[in-house]
């Protein structure tokens, strides 16, 4: 649309603004309308036990399961092992060279690990994420040592250092 008609940067800003109020309105508008008829219902013992920060639900059955109870160290270590470790590290390489994949993995690490600290059969939800981020870390150890050792094998002839430049020989070409 903008480059159709000349609008400059501040008018396309607050065109694309309103287009954006609108719809947020018109959204909100349509959630409210099936709000009233009731399309939305109250969430259920489960869930909502995700996110109180007790863990009783209020459902005795729920609140008896051990698999719905907090996820303790030994937890953690009988299902990740070590490579939890790892993992850590390569949080830090989330950082390096930032990437919206990378904001995706910390992301991802942050809302599994906090779920899983909620109950421990959530720990299955960092063993993908776990293993991403112990990648990183290998990964960019092996690309080090392959460029190690392709630079031995196929490394750049050297150029002499007692070469002088090449004399110039005016016009325009030399300058």
């Amino acid at each position: 649309f903008r480059r159709r008609s000349p609008m400059k940067a501040l008018h396309f800003c607050l065109f694309r603004t309103a287009v954006f109020v609108v719809l947020g309105t018109m959204a909100a508008g349509v959630a409210y309308i099936l709000m009233l008829r009731g399309v939305f219902t109250p969430l259920g013992a489960r869930i909502r036990g995700l996110f109180l920060e007790a863990v009783k639900t209020g459902n005795p059955l729920v609140d008896s399961v051990a698999e719905h109870q907090p996820a303790s160290e030994q937890a953690y270590d009988s299902m990740l092992g070590q490579v939890r470790y790892l993992a850590a590290i390569g949080l830090l390489f989330c950082w390096h060279q930032r990437s919206p994949s990378k904001l995706l993995a910390f992301l991802y690490a942050a809302v599994g690990y906090h779920y899983s600290l909620k109950m421990s059969r959530l720990i299955i939800v960092c063993g993908p994420i776990v293993s991403v981020l112990a990648g990183y870390p290998v990964g960019f150890l092996i690309d080090w040592c392959l460029e190690q050792v392709v630079g031995l094998i196929c490394r750049a002839p050297a150029v002499p250092a007692d070469s002088a430049p090449a004399e110039r020989t005016g016009g325009m070409g030399s300058i």
